[in-house]
């Protein structure tokens, strides 16, 4: 089959001149069997500043395309040219992405190659190790990794071939003996932690033991998850414990052993302190309500005082008040006559006793006066 693997379109690319039906005429009338339309993603296309807007744009470009080719007969398969922006002059094909890959990162012109590299390639391999049975439980250790080499992988899918099996078969015999597969590990660069039909369908046709597992990661967002089946179904693990990521022997056996200690440690420490606060906070109770009785009896008794100050104060009032009445009730003030000597201011009861008789004597001549007339 004759491929063009590298076309443009005038609808994408500003270099080309040719829309997308003037190329897949061109490429008809030159024996050419199909095109992989590689239009050019690059950061200075996007006028409106916005790179979702673009990449919608870019996937229905070749949507139309395919369609056109269907007409004529002639099969459209996508493909990227990215202008790498930080290196100029450089731009790099991909091949064997679907559109949903450019809908995911809009803006990978700005990726670096490593980033580039790990969002285009999924990865995978298998994970060995023993299943064991303690407390009624089975519990799945992985003990190491097995890298698939020779597999064939794009950012969405994941294929071990013959050769990809056969070089992990004797990887295993040779640094991992005694092990066996416990289940598989493949990335989903910047898409999330989600199994794929794909991806069940391998798990389902390759992985299909009780015990073994599924463990996806994602480089770029830097999440994991693993996934087993429960029930015949292939459902995600709501916890796990991972061990011996940067390599180094770990005695598991003697980790459970030590664990309960620890947890019974843990506990006690815990409730030891717990009785500790509720002694304080019981005693600090009891000191609260004796201060309170104490201030009540001392309140009480200052009320107390103060009645009792407060009738003395009414009483030692209507006391002096009643020595008042005494005193200046029963004294009177004589003004004395401007014909008679003055009195004695210090006498005053023979000054009044003088003023009666002189008085008396007065009444008294009168009266002989009158009778004499």
């Amino acid at each position: 089959m004759l491929i063009d693997v590298h076309a443009h379109a005038s609808e994408i690319s500003r270099c080309c001149k040719a829309n997308s039906y003037e190329v897949l005429t061109a490429a008809r009338d030159a024996f050419i069997d199909g095109i992989a339309l590689t239009n050019h993603y690059a950061k200075k296309y996007i006028n409106d500043g916005d790179p979702e807007s673009f990449a919608k744009r870019y996937v229905d470009a070749y949507y139309n395309t395919k369609k056109l080719g269907d007409e004529m007969g002639m099969p459209v398969f996508f493909g990227i040219e990215i202008s790498v922006e930080y290196q100029k002059y450089v731009h790099m094909l991909v091949y064997g992405v679907d559109t949903d890959f450019i809908l995911q990162n809009p803006e990978i012109y700005d990726y670096s190659f490593e980033k580039l590299h790990k969002t285009v390639h999924e990865s995978g391999g298998v994970l060995v190790g023993r299943v064991e049975e303690e407390f009624g439980k089975e519990n799945i250790i992985v003990s190491g990794f097995v890298e698939g080499k020779y597999c064939e992988a794009t950012p969405t899918t994941l294929t071990f071939t013959h050769e990809t099996w056969d070089y992990m078969h004797k990887e295993i015999e040779k640094k991992h003996p005694g092990t066996k597969i416990v289940g598989w590990i493949h990335t989903h660069p910047d898409f999330g932690i989600f199994l794929s039909e794909y991806d069940k369908f391998i798990h389902k046709n390759f992985f299909s033991e009780e015990n073994q597992i599924a463990y996806v990661v994602d480089p770029i967002q830097n999440e994991e998850g693993f996934y087993f089946w429960i029930n015949e179904k292939i459902e995600r693990c709501t916890g796990f414990f991972l061990y011996d990521k940067n390599g180094v022997a770990i005695d598991v056996t003697a980790m459970e052993e030590k664990e309960p200690e620890t947890e019974v440690v843990q506990t006690g420490a815990r409730l030891w302190i717990r009785d500790i606060v509720l002694a304080v906070l019981c005693v600090a109770v009891v000191l609260l309500f004796l201060a309170n009785r104490s201030l009540r009896a001392e309140v009480q008794e200052l009320k107390t005082e103060q009645q009792h100050f407060a009738q003395i104060t009414e009483q030692n009032f209507r006391s002096v008040e009643q020595y008042f009445n005494y005193i200046f009730g029963g004294y009177t003030t004589v003004v004395p006559d401007s014909t008679t000597p003055e009195a004695d201011s210090t006498t005053p009861e023979a000054d009044s006793t003088e003023t009666a008789t002189a008085e008396t004597e007065a009444t008294t001549g009168t009266e002989n006066a009158n009778g004499e007339n």
